[in-house]
Order: C-alpha cells, then sequence, then structure tokens
C-alpha cells in the first residue's frame, strides 16, 4: 500500500482514503449493486434500502475514525485487552 512506512500505515492517507467513504445514497447503491454483481451476490429488492443505509452508516462511521487525530508515535498494544 503506498503511504506506508517502516512502522506503520500513514495516517493522513488513510484518512484522505475514509473520506471518500461518504457516500450519498445514489452513489451507495450503485455500489452496491455493482459489488454484488461482482461477487455473484443477489440482493432481493426489498432488502437493498436496508444494505445501502447500513454500507452509508459504515461509512460516516469510519470516516470519524480516520479523521480522529492520533500522534505519530502511538504504537498498537501487543495484546489486547478489553
Amino acid at each position: 500500500m503506498s503511504g506506508e512506512s517502516g512502522k506503520g500505515v500513514d495516517a493522513t492517507a488513510l484518512a484522505a482514503a475514509a473520506r471518500t467513504l461518504s457516500l450519498d445514497r445514489e452513489a451507495a447503491e450503485a455500489y452496491v449493486k455493482t459489488v454484488a454483481a461482482a461477487v455473484g451476490l443477489t440482493i432481493p429488492p426489498e432488502y437493498l434500502p436496508g444494505t445501502v443505509l447500513n454500507l452509508t452508516r459504515s461509512a460516516a462511521l469510519a470516516a470519524q475514525l480516520f479523521d480522529f487525530p492520533l500522534p505519530s508515535d502511538v504504537e498498537p498494544a501487543a495484546v489486547y485487552r478489553p
């Protein structure tokens, strides 16, 4: 992936990529239909609006996460403990 450094991924590049995930409904629906067709998945028409809504909500959440500023010296934990 371009933008990678020796220790991790360039957070600025990730934030820019996440902003492109902010889809309007028409773009999200086109994306869902295209990807579903590419993987051979049939989405019944009655489920399409909910699928599109979930994609747009997920994209908005991802954009917020990627916009959160982190210092460059932050390292991931070796073991995750909630």
